[in-house]
């Protein structure tokens, strides 16, 4: 009776043993699916992060663009006018001149 107390006492304290090593596999097993886990959260951050660095250079790279043909319009408005103004300027001195010429003509 002895023996059988203690085949048994000793077949617990395996299943206890092996129980044990189930539940630390599992935690394991946990463990390493959660810092998996939060490894790949941290992966997809730094793509969100990349991907939005990339638009802002992209959008400052447009806005630069932007200027830079306004700029290039202003200047050739400007341009414009100036030859306008130039053009008329030259106009009204050819219409006093021939004033002038009248004037000297007449007296």
């Amino acid at each position: 009776r002895a023996a059988r107390l203690a085949a048994k006492k000793a077949k617990s304290e395996e299943f206890k043993v092996i129980q044990g090593e189930r539940e630390e596999a599992l935690q394991a097993e946990i463990q390493s699916r959660f810092e998996e886990k939060i490894a790949r959260s941290e992966q997809l951050r730094q793509q969100y992060i990349a991907g939005i660095v990339q638009k802002a250079g992209e959008e400052r790279r447009k806005v630069a663009e932007v200027a830079f043909i306004n700029q290039l319009e202003q200047e050739d408005r400007k341009l414009a006018l100036k030859e306008k103004l130039e053009g008329s300027e030259a106009r009204r001195q050819a219409l006093m001149e021939g004033v002038a010429a009248r004037g000297k003509e007449a007296a």
